[in-house]
């Protein structure tokens, strides 16, 4: 994952996925684009991290697939994470992580676009390792 701003962020192509049909959507900066129709199996790991001046209760991310054909988001699978408890000892900049894992199957067809949406961006824990979306052809 690679942020291009505190808003927004943008998946990479890994070592990994060079041989990969599956390519980052040069629209949405946080979806891959499928070549092909068929059963794909998601597995979307974001971690959170929350310092002392955190103001929110809760973080979230959600897989969604959007439409080539429609222009219609459907949403796949949502996790909320809330806001774990602090040791008061800790120093306001240090940061506690929480990881939030998603597994689920989704149906696209080719060109519709695989999403992962989070919320909010600025709460994603800047980490090459940490966060990571793997998409792969099923059926």
């Amino acid at each position: 994952m690679l942020f291009t701003d505190e808003k927004t962020f943008q998946w990479k192509q890994s070592s990994d996925t060079r041989g990969s049909k599956i390519r980052v959507s040069l629209s949405n900066n946080n979806c891959v684009t499928v070549p092909e129709d068929g059963l794909y199996q998601i597995i979307s790991q974001i971690t959170f991290g929350f310092d002392g001046n955190t103001k929110r209760n809760v973080a979230a991310q959600s897989i969604t697939v959007k439409r080539r054909d429609t222009g219609l988001t459907e949403l796949i699978q949502k996790k909320v994470v809330p806001v774990p408890f602090r040791d008061p000892n800790l120093h306001p900049s240090e940061k506690v992580v929480v990881s939030s894992n998603l597994l689920t199957f989704a149906r696209a067809r080719v060109g519709d676009e695989i999403c992962v949406n989070v919320h909010p961006v600025e709460l994603v824990y800047v980490s090459e390792v940490e966060n990571a979306l793997t998409v792969e052809l099923k059926l």
